[in-house]
């Protein structure tokens, strides 16, 4: 053997036609780290080779090049004498000499390549993933789409309701209001002009209506504003909860005249809000407190907060995200109410008892004022046992990021 073979930048191996090592180069000694080539030559080949590298050679390298005299990038996993396992390209052509069949093998070591066909495997699952994920960002885009069209004829259909109820206000407030002032304006010409002349029975019937028009006119006062808080003019602002809730007690108080109620407020934090609703949320409720009194006893009023982490989701079910919310307490010891249903207590005009007291539109309106703030609202109360309003008020309004 030649040293140019000898030292060829490939491994060089010939068997006879039995499959017996004749002849090794260097460069393929020292691929399987012999260091004598008489450990190898002599040798059948299928003791370099795998179990899977021997089944291989056996059924399909060895007829292939019996059959056309040569075979071109066979892969084999030969084991070195350490035991290690070397991957390789193996080609090999058929020869006569001196009558004998011998066959001539070069092999190629592919330990890079190796390494390239898994980077690239890896590069193929990291694409698939990337198109599956692809693919489910597509559905997504897709759905939001839908849902953006279903989102916006629900707006759409908002603005329609909510431009009704408006101009149902305006009918409210303006056409109904004037009948029934004329209404109210004759009777009392009639009690005034033929008093005299008229039984006893048919005067109070006559006052009897001119009451009813008064509380109309005051019940189309309050849908007007219940109505009117659908739309803010007001733009939202940082302001002095306190000040707010000081302002209400005393227009409240001022209202109902001689009453003498202790009260106490604690400091409460800046919160963010449309301040003139926060200020009527409080008045109503005062008002209420005011109204519902116990005879026996001074009014006691007594306000609290506390900053607490509370979930802003307020519709959907099993959703959740924390923010900081204002608690607020407000507590009484007036004569207080039976709820059967604190749902129904912030409906307009709800009855409390069989003899026709209500609560007016405080407490509904008071919801609905909550409800602009994204907030919550609830009360607890027991007869003779007072009254207590909880408040879940954000102390921010901004978005969610």
């Amino acid at each position: 053997m030649s040293e140019d073979l000898d030292y060829a930048p490939c491994g060089f191996l010939e068997i006879d036609a039995s499959g017996t090592i004749t002849a090794i180069n260097a460069t393929f000694l020292d691929l399987l780290s012999y260091s004598e080539k008489n450990e190898i030559i002599g040798q059948h080949i299928e003791k370099l080779f795998t179990i899977a590298s021997r089944i291989f050679y056996q059924t399909h390298f060895f007829p292939l090049v019996q059959l056309h005299g040569n075979a071109q990038e066979i892969f084999f996993t030969l084991k070195a004498k350490s035991g290690e396992r070397l991957e390789v390209i193996c080609n090999a052509v058929s020869k006569t000499r001196a009558d004998t069949k011998i066959i001539q093998c070069i092999f190629i070591p592919i330990t890079e390549r190796g390494k390239y066909e898994r980077e690239l495997l890896s590069a193929r699952r990291r694409a698939e993933e990337a198109l599956e994920k692809n693919i489910e960002l597509n559905q997504a885009k897709k759905e939001l789409e839908l849902n953006s069209l279903v989102l916006d004829r629900k707006i759409s259909q908002l603005k329609q309701v909510n431009a009704d109820i408006t101009q149902f206000s305006k009918s409210i407030s303006h056409d109904i209001q004037e009948p029934i002032r004329k209404i109210a304006v004759l009777a009392d010409r009639i009690v005034v002009e033929v008093a005299g002349s008229l039984p006893a029975a048919r005067i109070e019937d006559l006052e009897k209506i001119n009451r009813e028009c008064k509380n109309l006119r005051q019940l189309i006062i309050f849908l007007d504003r219940f109505i009117s808080l659908n739309n803010v003019a007001e733009e939202m602002s940082l302001f002095s909860l306190s000040e707010a809730i000081l302002s209400a007690f005393h227009q409240a108080a001022g209202q109902a005249g001689e009453v003498h109620v202790a009260f106490n407020a604690e400091e409460l934090p800046i919160i963010e809000g449309y301040k003139s609703q926060i200020a009527l949320l409080f008045m109503n409720i005062i008002d209420n407190s005011i109204k519902f009194r116990s005879e026996d006893r001074l009014l006691s009023i007594h306000i609290t907060g506390d900053v607490v982490q509370h979930n802003t989701y307020r519709v959907l079910k099993n959703k959740y995200r924390y923010a900081e919310f204002l608690k607020i307490t407000v507590s009484d010891n007036g004569k207080g109410f039976l709820i059967k249903n604190e749902e129904e207590i912030f409906r307009l005009q709800k009855l409390i008892n069989d003899h026709g007291q209500a609560l007016g539109f405080g407490l509904a309106l008071s919801k609905k004022i909550v409800d602009n703030h994204f907030g919550n609202i609830s009360v607890a109360s027991t007869i003779g046992g007072g009254t207590i309003v909880t408040i879940f008020l954000p102390l921010s309004q901004q978005e969610p990021q």
